[in-house]
């Protein structure tokens, strides 16, 4: 990698706090870049927002499409970081998840410190799918449509983020669900409604199913390099009533929150860690 995607590699992985990924120090024998700036935002943020913000994801998925190299790539996934940061759902989250997984694929094994910076890429993925669990269990609350977080549980379940999972020592897979706990408790609040998430239950067909924000489904020509083709969106139900009153899903989002330790050390094949600073 060059020195300018070493610097862009450090910001990506710098999701909710520095130690969450430890990228090689050195490039080439050079010393990494100290600032943590995360990579230039695309030149069509503006359109992306706006996608975003009137749940437009067949534009985004449109766009996604397009990149096939690692400098396409990396203006999206500061996009991708910076607005999942800001209170994404669902959508963001598995799809920087499948970003982050792909970049690491595309980095050529004979770079001075491949090992290292396929580790970090693939470990924050795990991170990231780790904060897609919590969202959909937590925000899944609000779903009129129980069946529809379970769709995407089931769905998460098949990414190949949890085999890596299991190489990652167990002090640091601990460390991860403090980290990932506390991040999620700092987006709440500004996490909304997530529509993606409380609609298609029920999906048309087992492979829409089966593929998320940037993967290809089986019947969808995937284009080159590290991104990938279409997304199947379930289609919106008929009732169109797709959340449930604050007075209802804030009492179980409170309860699913505290048992959430416990569910993410279960899903890392860990004992109940507990939370830092107690004994």
């Amino acid at each position: 990698m060059t020195r300018l995607t070493q610097a862009a590699l450090v910001a990506l992985l710098l999701f909710a706090s520095p130690a969450l990924a430890q990228p090689p120090a050195t490039v080439g024998g050079e010393d990494a870049p100290a600032d943590h700036a995360p990579p230039p935002m695309p030149a069509n943020v503006a359109e992306l927002d706006a996608a975003l913000d009137s749940h437009d994801y067949a534009t985004l998925d449109a766009q996604h499409a397009t990149l096939h190299t690692v400098d396409q790539a990396l203006p999206f996934m500061s996009w991708e970081r910076a607005r999942l940061l800001d209170g994404g759902g669902l959508y963001l989250s598995l799809l920087y998840m499948n970003d982050l997984w792909r970049l690491a694929k595309a980095v050529p094994p004979t770079e001075p410190n491949a090992a290292g910076e396929i580790d970090a890429l693939k470990g924050s993925a795990v991170l990231i799918g780790l904060y897609s669990y919590e969202l959909i269990a937590l925000d899944g609350a609000k779903c009129a449509d129980v069946a529809a977080p379970a769709r995407w549980s089931d769905q998460l379940a098949q990414s190949p983020v949890w085999a890596h999972a299991s190489e990652i020592p167990a002090a640091q897979r601990a460390k991860m669900i403090d980290m990932i706990m506390i991040q999620e408790t700092q987006t709440a609040s500004r996490r909304g409604r997530d529509d993606l998430l409380c609609r298609g239950g029920k999906t048309p067909s087992a492979a829409a199913a089966q593929a998320g924000p940037g993967q290809a489904r089986p019947d969808v020509q995937s284009g080159p390099g590290i991104a990938g083709a279409a997304f199947a969106l379930p289609p919106p139900p008929r009732d169109q009533t797709l959340f449930v009153d604050l007075m209802v899903w804030g009492p179980k989002q409170s309860k699913l929150r505290d048992g959430m330790r416990a569910e993410l050390a279960k899903l890392l094949k860990l004992d109940t860690p507990k939370a830092a600073g107690k004994r």
